[in-house]
């Protein structure tokens, strides 16, 4: 790797670094939103995690054609992937082997962030279901104590 790949290698690592933290210390509404809807429900927090550990390692990947897109055949840049990568997983093992481009990798990661995010807006919608549910039967229970209690009523004045 020539020193100018590498610095530009190094530049979009840090570059990744950056929007990580900024969108952690600017409190980034999508980032956060999850932590404060789902800090009861541990599934639907698990996969906000796993969604932005997925853009976090996207971000990582160029978007840009010519120079910086020179970075997805660097080897160098490709084990510095693959060694985020295998740092954030959580079935981390270095026995594992990938000859696959890192093209793949970014392309895996958009597809898994769109199931993440599909998978979030399941896990909303169940706990609005489940609202409406506790809501229902609620409902139902104080609508049924009323009856219960006419019926005492009209029975005592009998």
């Amino acid at each position: 790797m020539a020193p100018c790949e590498l610095m530009s290698a190094l530049d979009l690592l840090r570059q990744s670094r950056q929007k990580l933290i900024s969108r952690t210390t600017g409190q980034t509404a999508d980032l956060f939103s999850n932590l404060f809807l789902f800090e009861k429900n541990e599934v639907g927090l698990k996969l906000s995690f796993e969604k932005e550990k997925t853009k976090f390692i996207n971000s990582h990947f160029p978007t840009s054609e010519g120079s910086v897109g020179l970075l997805l055949d660097s080897s160098l840049y490709a084990i510095a992937i693959k060694k985020l990568i295998f740092s954030l997983c959580e079935e981390n093992s270095s026995k594992h082997e990938f000859s696959a481009p890192t093209a793949f990798y970014r392309d895996l990661n958009l597809t898994k962030i769109a199931s993440l995010e599909l998978l979030i807006n399941i896990e909303n919608k169940a706990s609005a279901n489940l609202s409406q549910l506790k809501y229902i039967m609620v409902k139902d229970d104080r609508i049924f104590a009323r009856e219960i209690e006419k019926l005492l009523i009209t029975s005592k004045g009998d």
